[in-house]
């Protein structure tokens, strides 16, 4: 029976006292105090609990004590023991390589191999134009600067092509000279001093080619081939012509001049 209790309040200006008896059950603060844990504590109390037997599991795992939680803990998540592989081992890494492949490695390789395909075809680009420019400048004969049937490369571009390699490291095509070890060009140094360009370049081999008297034959009219003018027999029977202010290229060609087979233009 819950102990009676004195309870005062105030009525009209003076403090009047009643007892009063509690009802069944009932519980005053200082019991309430001792016989109950507030919810808050409760809550602090249960997660340092919890904490506390999760840390003293995690060491029985780690150190092996508990056979029946590694048991446990080895079926759950397919854990083993040191020393032992897990089931299906082969089989699971299998599936995560085939995985990978598909997600990850196979798209970039695709990635990969477009971006390599459209820079070989800008870079073939970029030579055919330097070729077929750098010849146009030594006066190669148009018929071998021309397109072929069906937007195919011109003869000079595909008789060029193998001479030449692209240069990573300078950022232009050299005149390839040999191969190394792995099968990576080297390049003919150039004749010239030009800066970030030591390798002979298109334009040099080009214009050093069109010099030489055994090309004769890809030369148009208007070209001084070496020191003389080539002869029109190896030139195919073509008229060769030189500028008429050009007197050095005249004084060199006095006997084409003379017999009519190069004239003054």
């Amino acid at each position: 029976m819950p102990k009676p209790f004195k309870h005062s309040f105030e009525h009209d200006g003076e403090t009047i006292e009643i007892d009063v008896t509690p009802p069944e059950g009932y519980l005053d603060t200082e019991e309430i105090s001792e016989r109950y844990v507030p919810k808050e504590n409760i809550n602090s109390m249960v997660n340092a609990d919890v904490r506390r037997k999760a840390k003293e599991d995690r060491e029985k795992l780690l150190n092996g004590e508990d056979e029946e939680l590694v048991e446990q803990f080895r079926q759950r998540h397919g854990f083993v023991k040191p020393g032992e592989d897990p089931p299906d081992l082969d089989k699971r890494l299998k599936s995560a390589k085939e995985e990978w492949d598909r997600t990850e490695l196979n798209p970039k390789n695709e990635q990969i191999q477009v971006l390599t395909e459209q820079n070989g075809r800008l870079l073939d680009s970029k030579l055919d134009g330097e070729l077929v420019g750098s010849a146009a400048g030594m006066n190669v004969k148009k018929t071998f600067l021309q397109q072929g049937p069906g937007g195919s490369p011109p003869a000079f571009v595909n008789m060029m092509r193998p001479y030449f390699a692209y240069c990573p490291e300078h950022g232009y095509f050299a005149v390839i000279d040999g191969r190394d070890e792995e099968n990576r060009p080297r390049f003919r140094v150039s004749g010239k001093t030009e800066q970030g360009r030591p390798y002979m370049g298109v334009a040099e081999y080009i214009e050093g080619w069109s010099k030489d008297k055994t090309n004769v034959e890809y030369i148009g009219q208007g070209r001084q081939i070496g020191p003389k003018l080539g002869d029109t027999e190896d030139a195919g029977g073509d008229l060769q012509s030189i500028p008429v202010d050009d007197l050095d290229a005249a004084g060199a060609n006095l006997e084409g001049l003379a017999s009519g087979e190069v004239t003054r233009e």
